[in-house]
């Protein structure tokens, strides 16, 4: 056996479905994206499906640290705020409000949402700044 730790790779692939909107794809499963920021109806806009992913990962990292610490959470609900600048275009004013329902200590229910919110893949990448390389392929 290999000491190695195996490296998790992710390949997602975007595909434009019409004028109005994108399907995103990963290991099988699909996700309608808007390509119209105006209108919702089309799906999740681009800036929401990143907060989103965002809250994913930290909905995630409580699950996980709640495990590894034995506490018993019955119900998370996080929501997300923000407004778009426009220049440069972004997002800011980003708020999160998590709300937690369990029996637990609530020290040790903050303690674990200050771990849940400081560390993983996602949270991690958003919070240092997520950036890529680009390569084009021109047809």
């Amino acid at each position: 056996m290999s000491d190695q730790k195996q490296v998790k790779k992710y390949e997602i692939s975007l595909t434009k479905e019409n004028d109005k909107t994108a399907v995103a794809s990963a290991h099988g499963t699909a996700l309608k994206i808007s390509m119209d920021g105006m209108n919702p109806a089309n799906g999740f806009t681009a800036p929401e499906t990143l907060i989103a992913a965002y809250g994913a990962c930290v909905m995630t990292n409580i699950g996980k640290a709640a495990k590894e610490a034995s506490v018993k959470i019955d119900d998370i609900k996080i929501t997300f705020t923000a407004t778009k600048r426009d220049d440069p275009l972004g997002i800011e004013n980003l708020r999160c409000t998590i709300s937690v329902k369990s029996g637990e200590n609530k020290q040790k229910l903050n303690e674990l949402l200050e771990q849940a919110v400081s560390s993983g893949t996602a949270t991690n990448a958003i919070n240092e700044g997520l950036t890529a390389k680009f390569d084009f392929v021109l047809g």
